[in-house]
C-alpha cells in the first residue's frame, strides 16, 4: 500500500506505537461542522527487544513489514533492511546483489606476465528464495588472455600476458539478478 508523506518528526529507537489511518465517511457535529473521523487500518507497537529484530536501533537498518496484509503487530512480519531504507520497495521481494570494486588502479610494468591483485566487496539481501550469490571476475574486451588464481572469489589475482590499459568487471549474481560494475 502506498503511504504518502512527509512525515515530520523521527521515530524512537526504542520503540512505540504507530497508526496507518485512512479517512472514514466526513459526518457533522451537533453544531453543524463537518467532521472527518479516521479509521485505523494497521497498527504496530515496535521495540527493539525480542522477539523484536534489534538490528534497526538508531543508525543502522530501517525496520521493514514483509507482508503487507498481515498484521503490524506481528513481530515475526518484520525484518531489518538489508540495504537501508527502502520506501517503494516490495519488502519480502529480492533485491539486487551490489558489488563495490573500489578505486582503479594504474600498473606501470615492462615485463610480462604481470599480476594484478583484485578485490571487491559485496552485499546482499539475505533472500532465503535466492540464498547463494556467485562472484566471478572478467575481463572486458578479451584484450588480451587472462589467467585468474580464482575468479570466483571476491579477492583474487590475474595474470595478464598483454601490455596496455585493461579493464575489469566484477558481477554477482543471486540466481534472479546478475549485478555488474560498468
Amino acid at each position: 500500500m502506498p503511504v504518502l508523506g512527509p512525515f515530520l518528526g523521527i521515530l524512537q529507537d526504542s520503540g512505540e506505537r504507530l497508526e496507518l489511518l485512512k479517512p472514514d465517511e466526513p459526518d457533522t457535529d451537533s453544531g453543524g461542522s463537518e467532521i472527518v473521523p479516521y479509521i485505523v487500518i494497521d497498527a504496530v507497537r515496535y521495540n527493539d527487544n525480542p522477539p523484536w529484530p534489534s538490528e534497526p536501533d538508531g543508525n543502522g537498518p530501517s525496520l521493514e513489514k514483509l507482508k503487507p496484509k498481515r498484521h503490524g503487530n506481528d513481530s515475526a512480519n518484520w525484518r531489518p533492511s538489508p540495504g537501508g531504507p527502502s520506501p517503494g520497495v516490495e519488502n519480502m521481494g529480492n533485491r539486487p546483489p551490489r558489488f563495490m570494486a573500489g578505486v582503479d588502479q594504474v600498473i606501470e610494468t615492462e615485463s610480462l606476465p604481470v599480476s594484478v591483485h583484485l578485490s571487491g566487496m559485496m552485499s546482499d539481501d539475505a533472500n532465503p528464495d535466492f540464498p547463494t550469490v556467485k562472484t566471478s571476475w572478467s575481463l572486458s574486451n578479451n584484450q588480451t588472455t587472462v589467467i585468474f588464481t580464482n575468479s570466483g572469489q571476491l579477492q583474487t589475482t590475474a595474470e595478464l600476458f598483454g601490455l596496455g590499459k585493461h579493464t575489469f568487471r566484477p558481477t554477482v549474481d543471486d540466481a534472479q539478478y546478475p549485478s555488474r560494475m560498468n
